[in-house]
């Protein structure tokens, strides 16, 4: 990668192109660093990944250790995971990539259901009763954990007496 492009393009045997972000790659080692050592990232780890991040936005990098009250001091594995979740979010904003880090931190029913519990309070304490039913249905949507996995190919199951379906797959 060039220290200079925010991407890569990737052409493939079809001739269509997919882009591969730069600071995608460095997070994802960052988080793949974190998770081989518990949680705690050298000042090395950090300064190769997710602090060249930050540098080419411009950005205070983060500390190994420190003043533990500043925010750039990463000195516990939750604050870690969650500077790299934070940057990733920030960093891939509209690619495509949160709900896939959701669903990998085990995050996932958890920030969505709050996101579907403040959707619907804010909807329904500005709508009238009729706007409220038709959209909303008078109900708050919520999902359960059996949402975050795709089902497992039938084919796959027949051929593998192995495996199991995903719980909740249909």
């Amino acid at each position: 990668f060039s220290s200079r492009r925010r991407h890569t393009r990737l052409r493939t045997v079809t001739g269509v192109q997919s882009v591969l972000f730069r600071s995608d790659v460095l997070l994802l080692l960052a988080e793949a660093e974190a998770h081989i050592s518990d949680g705690v990232l050298s000042q090395s780890v950090l300064n190769n990944t997710i602090n060249l991040v930050r540098e080419r936005a411009g950005i205070v990098p983060y500390l190994a250790s420190g003043d533990s009250n500043k925010e750039w001091v990463l000195d516990t594995p939750e604050k870690v995971y969650q500077a790299i979740y934070d940057e990733r979010t920030l960093e891939l904003a509209f690619e495509g990539h949160r709900w896939f880090d959701l669903v990998r931190s085990g995050k996932a029913v958890e920030v969505m259901n709050q996101h579907f519990t403040n959707f619907y309070n804010a909807y329904t304490s500005n709508s009238s009763p009729n706007v409220n039913n038709y959209y909303m249905k008078s109900e708050k949507f919520e999902i359960d954990q059996y949402c975050t996995l795709f089902p497992i190919p039938s084919q796959e199951i027949r051929s593998n007496p192995k495996l199991t379906q995903n719980y909740g797959a249909r």
